[in-house]
């Protein structure tokens, strides 16, 4: 039986407590499914990395990435509650303070529905494994809400965290921002200054760690969600406001579509949160059979993304199955008497790229764009030559290729692979895994001088003399060398190391303002 205090909140706020106990439903829901996502990996590594005190760079993946282009909002608050109570309490307060905004302000059926659709299509981050973006959505809902009730002293920092958790999520808030500007003159001036709360944040980091390479956005995709913000623009067009974010988003979808960013078909997720509640809150009543129809649709696009969690034949989930390849490379590192980068062939759940990219360097890693801007070469048909050229440019020593459900994105590898060319020799096999070795393959380091090890965001090298070569290592303007050496960018992106004597080299990652505008010296006194 319900007690009295749950029949008052219902009676009182039917939005707010639908909204809760739905969101509540889907993530005890989860944590008892626990489903399959490529997209889990991503910010679990970040969150790992936060905990190790990793925030600004990261040598785990392709030789060296930056981290704080993908927020830092999610990886702060997962090391510190753990990666699923972050996406879950975000989901949660999202879907609560959407219930209340709109219980306050509209009331009765609509409103329910409306917050029981936004915490199903809210639920996609969680279940979709979108770490940074969830927060990013409980932020933007709070900075809204803040807007509405006119407490700006909540809005604005809000907004600053929406920017600062993900820069989609602050991207697609600074748009609905620029609507409430455009449609109602009341609350313009606070909502130019909580959009510009908002882009700060993302620009600043852009400018200190900007991010390279695209997000693809299909032309399917681009129609389906010009489709929607036109039943948008039709359903509710007697609403300034949703009319103008609608037509504001149409523009951004076409741009995304046509200017390849890391937005790209990121563009949709506001869609996918916030069609069907939109729907639901100002439909007429004259279309209602349109409305649930294009409700249903709106609910359903966003829950496809996940059809991959609900497979039974995903075998290569956790770390489990890495274990052989991690001794093998282990053992292989201790006969080579230095630290080798392996090729792991992306497996459909990018398991390779959390727990095994801390134990083992791999060359690759779950960042699409970085992926797509480094190594376009292997989203394309492979020949021998131009495999061998990119397994030498990035000094790849072994390939690892998965015996089970590799991702579509190892498709035209793992082609070339099957054709046995020359320079690649089959050295273990597991059940899980085909192991070789890469004949002629390029050392870390060059002549004189040897990594030795490599941790999150440090490199500790050994020279045998005074040395002026490339450690294919990525460079950042944050990297700092002791021991009187001195670092430069190099050929291909890739660290140069110039120091006058032998012996033991530390690297390292440090912040600095001179070094955010560009204007710092990576080079110890003495060094070069």
């Amino acid at each position: 039986m319900s007690q009295p205090g749950q029949r008052t909140l219902l009676r009182r706020h039917p939005a707010t407590f639908s909204a809760t106990a739905t969101a509540a439903a889907l993530a005890g829901l989860y944590l008892v499914i626990r489903p399959v996502s490529k997209d889990f990996v991503s910010g679990q590594l970040r969150t790992r990395l936060a905990e190790h005190g990793a925030w600004l760079w990261s040598f785990r993946w392709f030789g060296g990435h930056q981290l704080p282009a993908f927020g830092v909002v999610g990886p702060w608050l997962g090391a510190r509650i753990g990666v699923h109570a972050t996406a879950i309490v975000a989901l949660l307060v999202a879907a609560a303070v959407f219930g209340l905004l709109v219980d306050r302000h509209i009331g009765g059926d609509r409103a329910t529905a409306a917050a029981v659709l936004f915490a199903v299509t809210g639920a996609v981050s969680l279940w979709g494994g979108r770490l940074t973006f969830g927060p990013s959505v409980a932020l933007g809902v709070i900075a809204v809400a803040g807007l509405v009730e006119r407490w700006w002293w909540l809005a604005v920092p809000a907004a600053t965290l929406c920017g600062l958790a993900s820069p989609v999520g602050a991207a697609l808030l600074a748009m609905c921002l620029l609507a409430v500007a455009v449609a109602d003159p009341s609350r313009r001036r606070a909502a130019i200054g909580a959009m510009v709360a908002t882009l700060v944040p993302i620009a600043a980091v852009a400018k200190a760690f900007p991010q390279q390479g695209w997000y693809p956005f299909t032309g399917g995709a681009l129609a389906l969600l010009l489709v929607s913000l036109a039943a948008v623009i039709g359903i509710c067009r007697l609403h300034r406001a949703v009319v103008v974010a609608a037509g504001l988003y149409v523009l951004a979808g076409i741009g995304a579509f046509v200017v390849r960013t890391g937005l790209g078909g990121n563009v949709s997720r506001l869609a996918w949160l916030m069609v069907a509640p939109a729907l639901a809150l100002w439909h007429d009543r004259t279309r209602r059979a349109v409305t649930v129809a294009m409700c249903t649709v709106a609910t359903v696009w966003p829950w496809v993304y996940l059809s991959m969690g609900f497979s039974s034949t995903v075998h290569v989930v956790n770390a489990a199955p890495f274990g052989p390849l991690i001794e093998f490379v282990h053992r292989a590192e201790r006969e080579a008497g230095q630290v080798l980068r392996v090729e792991v062939l992306p497996v459909e759940t990018y398991a390779e790229s959390d727990l095994p990219a801390l134990s083992i360097l791999i060359a690759r890693g779950w960042e699409t764009q970085l992926d797509r801007y480094l190594n376009l070469e292997l989203y394309r048909p492979l020949d021998a030559t131009t495999y061998q050229r990119w397994l030498q440019r990035n000094a790849v020593s072994l390939v690892a290729v998965p015996l089970h459900d590799r991702a579509n994105s190892a498709a035209h590898e793992a082609e070339m692979i099957d054709t046995h060319p020359a320079y690649l020799t089959e050295v273990r096999r597991t059940a899980d895994w085909a192991i070789y070795r890469v004949a002629g393959a390029e050392s870390l380091a060059g002549p004189g001088l040897a990594v030795e090890q490599v941790g999150i965001d440090t490199i500790t090298l050994h020279a045998e003399r005074a040395v002026d070569t490339v450690v294919r290592f990525r460079y950042t303007p944050y990297l700092v060398a002791g021991d009187g050496a001195c670092v430069t960018e190099g050929p291909d992106g890739w660290i140069r190391l110039v120091t006058g004597h032998p012996g033991t080299i530390h690297l390292g990652v440090h912040f600095t303002v001179r070094a955010a505008l560009g204007r710092a010296s990576n080079c110890a006194a003495g060094g070069g």
